[in-house]
Parts: structure tokens; sequence; C-alpha cells
């Protein structure tokens, strides 16, 4: 498992920590969720390519037309949807929440899809909406569709 900041370009899979904090500004309860040093697991996800789609959760710009599109980093999303309510304004705060409170790890593999249904499988993880076990789930979906609710109401 790597945690420095150039992830390469191969496939495989993520996980995001958060600390206690970081939770505790999501309004998550972590008590399921699994630690690492003084972070929680909180979501997993795949990639053809690492090093892009890291990039993509780490830099995504939530501009208009992609906020319409829904083309917007998943995590990001939720990120936005607990911390603010919507995404038009929450750029700043979620990269700020993101390099505060949240840190990566990346496994480079083959089976890159059969690997995150396991971790998936594995784990309580609040934040991810597929295959999501954790008690968070029903107010994640539903503060999620608030958000996107809000968010393209501000655009119009």
């Amino acid at each position: 498992m790597e945690t420095s900041t150039n992830p390469p370009s191969a496939s495989g899979v993520y996980r995001w920590y958060v600390s206690l904090e970081g939770a505790q500004a999501l309004g998550i309860d972590v008590s399921q969720c699994t630690r690492s040093g003084e972070n929680y697991l909180v979501y997993v996800g795949l990639a053809k390519d690492l090093r892009q789609r890291l990039d993509w959760h780490w830099n995504d710009k939530h501009t208009p037309s992609s906020v319409r599109s829904g083309f917007v980093s998943t995590l990001r999303q939720t990120l936005s949807a607990l911390l603010v309510g919507e995404m038009v304004t929450a750029r700043e705060r979620v990269d700020q929440f993101m390099r505060q409170c949240m840190c990566v790890e990346w496994e480079v593999c083959a089976d890159y899809q059969e690997r995150e249904a396991q971790l998936i499988q594995e784990h309580s993880l609040p934040l991810n909406l597929r295959g999501n076990t954790h008690p968070f789930l029903a107010t994640l979906k539903r503060k999620r569709k608030e958000s996107r609710q809000k968010s393209l109401s501000l655009l119009s």
C-alpha cells in the first residue's frame, strides 16, 4: 500500500481515510470503521489509472457544467453535500477539508474490480454508495439528493 503523493499510472484500488475531527465535521459515526493510526477508513474506490483518478478526486473544479451533468468526483459530491449542502460554492471548503482531514492509500492490482468488491464487503464504509452497509447510507443518499437539487437551483 502506498501513501506518497505521486500514484502510478496503473490500475488498482484506493482507500480514503478521515481524521476523527473530519468525521465529526461530516456528521459520520466512525465507531464501525476500520482504523489506521489516528484515521478511519470511510471510502474505497477503483481506477484503471490511479494517478488520473486520484488527481480527479483531489483537484476536481466543480464547474457549472460538471455540476449540471453530474460529472463531479463522487467523493467530492459527497463531501460537498455533507460540508456545504451544495456543490456550486463548495470547492474551496472541500479542498481545505481534504488537505486537513483526509489521506489516501492505494494498491496497484490487475484485478481491481474484484479487489474493490472485496474491500467494500470487508469494511463498513460510510461514504461509499455501492455496497454500503454502514448505518449512515440513508442520510448520505438524502443529503446528496438535497445537495444536487440545491446546486442546480443555484445555477439556474
